[in-house]
């Protein structure tokens, strides 16, 4: 442990101070240490021992690289422990640096993307049912870390031809992705939507704590919107393409038709651009999503007359807004 914070401090300390000699040794010291085997019960005792940020940042580090390298060696006991740890320590220790909380909970993104595979996402409704207690605790830290979860495992989701990254091939990485958008990243969805109704309902002015908490959620909607609803017949070399696009088309599968038509969605969309439309980064993501809901094709609008019918709720809307 001395041995790790001084080569920490070493590494953070201005040049001045520090030799060429003495960085260097430092960085064979977390060389050596992210090449460490099995490395949990150590990466444990840093998260619980050290005082030292930089050094807190390489255990979970050390963690993500170890999960990816020796996931087939963790038993299924193992794993859930693992991870039923990280959210425990993430969401018990308040002052630890974001970057740090960050990569752990992306830590728990992989390890609940990689548990999917073999128990088609059952550990992941678990993690959602402690998430959603967390952000209705009404305590602002506890909701910011509930949706950092979120953002987090919807990302190792969302990307797809990168998925051999995490030790997945492309197409087990494809078949997790579809059963969680069917049904999984619908259940998010819903949840956030439920939220954002209960913030357009707040009157006054916004603190600083409920704008910093819209803004986690209309950047988990947004990232649903924009999701990437891809057949699974597609060629690997057109996912590529598709992934490229930043704001694909909104083209859900039919599980989620139920959702889309349902028009109070679309009336909240527009509430709630209405509501931040005086913040540039708030109105920016709230009209992004609007845009997007405006692309809605596919299987969801099964005829004219459905598609017919949410144009008109969609331009009410729009024709509503544009008035005032």
């Amino acid at each position: 442990m001395e041995q790790l914070e001084k080569a920490a401090q070493i590494l953070m300390a201005p040049p001045e101070l520090v030799t060429t000699d003495q960085r260097h040794e430092a960085e064979q010291v977390f060389l050596q240490l992210r090449n460490t085997k099995n490395p949990f019960n150590l990466c444990r005792q840093l998260l619980e021992t050290t005082q030292v940020d930089y050094l807190l940042f390489e255990a979970a580090t050390l963690l993500r690289v170890g999960v990816i390298r020796e996931w087939r060696d963790l038993s299924k006991e193992d794993s859930l422990q693992l991870r039923q740890y990280i959210v425990h320590y993430v969401v018990s220790r308040r002052t630890i640096p974001h970057y740090v909380r960050e990569t752990l909970v992306q830590v728990v993104g992989i390890m609940v993307k990689r548990g999917s595979v073999e128990d088609q996402g059952e550990d992941r409704g678990r993690l959602l049912t402690e998430v959603e207690q967390l952000i209705s605790s009404g305590d602002n830290t506890m909701r910011m870390i509930g949706c950092s979860i979120i953002s987090a495992l919807m990302q190792e989701y969302a990307v797809t031809v990168k998925s051999t990254d995490v030790g997945l091939t492309w197409e087990t990485h494809f078949k997790a992705k579809k059963q969680f958008e069917g049904t999984d990243l619908r259940r998010i969805f819903h949840f956030i939507v439920n939220l954002l109704g209960e913030v357009v309902k707040v009157e006054g002015k916004m603190n600083e704590e409920l704008s910093s908490l819209l803004l986690k959620l209309l950047g988990i909607a947004e990232t649903t919107l924009t999701w990437s609803f891809i057949s699974l017949h597609l060629p690997k070399r057109l996912m590529s393409v598709f992934e490229q696009d930043q704001n694909p088309s909104l083209r859900p599968g039919q599980q989620w038709r139920e959702t889309f038509l349902d028009p109070l969605i679309v009336q909240l969309f527009f509430k709630l651009y209405w509501r931040v439309r005086g913040d540039w980064e708030l109105g920016h993501h709230a009209l992004n999503c609007l845009v997007q809901l405006a692309s809605l094709n596919g299987a969801v609008l099964i005829n004219r007359q459905v598609r017919i019918k949410y144009l008109t709720q969609y331009l009410q809307c729009l024709f509503s807004l544009l008035s005032r």
